[in-house]
C-alpha cells in the first residue's frame, strides 16, 4: 500500500496534477470498456440455442425474402403456404380485411391466387373477384 502511494505521489510529481489525472481518467475508461464488452460476451455465451426447426425457418423466411426483393416484376400467381391468411385493404399487417357479405375473407393453404403485383413485402391479389394484399411470408410464386 505504501508502495502504491509513492508511485501515485511520484507520477503526479513528474507529469504534472492534470496530466495524471487525464491519464487515470483515460484508463478508467478503458477498464469501463472492457467490463461492458466482458459482460455482453458473458450474456451470449449464456444465450439457449435456436431449436433446429426455428433455424430452418429463418434461413428459409430469409432465402424467401432475398427472393422476393431480387424480383422487380411480380410472378402471375403466388399460393398461399399458410393456413387461414387474410386478405387485407392495404399492404400493411395492422390493415382492416377485405369483407365480402359482411366476413373477413380468409383463404386457405394451397389456394393458387392471381398476383397483381407487389408491394414492398406483399403481393397484391385477386380472390373471388376481390383484390387486396397478402404478405409475402405466408404465400411463394406459383
Amino acid at each position: 500500500m505504501k508502495r502504491l502511494f509513492v508511485t501515485l505521489l511520484a507520477a503526479v510529481c513528474i507529469m504534472g496534477p492534470a496530466a495524471w489525472a487525464q491519464d487515470h481518467v483515460q484508463a478508467q475508461a478503458a477498464h469501463v470498456g472492457n467490463a461492458q464488452k466482458m459482460e455482453k460476451a458473458s450474456k451470449i455465451e449464456k444465450a439457449e440455442p435456436m431449436s433446429e426447426h426455428a433455424t430452418q425457418a429463418i434461413k428459409v423466411d430469409k432465402n424467401h425474402s432475398k427472393a422476393v426483393k431480387a424480383t422487380t416484376e411480380a410472378p402471375s400467381k403466388v399460393k398461399v403456404t399458410t393456413s387461414n391468411v387474410k386478405l387485407r385493404k392495404s399492404a400493411s399487417s395492422k390493415a382492416a380485411a377485405v369483407t365480402s357479405k359482411g366476413k373477413s375473407l380468409v383463404i386457405k393453404k394451397g389456394t393458387s391466387l392471381k398476383c397483381l403485383g407487389i408491394k414492398g413485402n406483399y403481393y397484391k391479389v385477386s380472390y373471388k373477384g376481390k383484390t387486396g394484399y397478402i404478405s409475402t411470408r405466408y404465400a411463394k410464386p406459383d
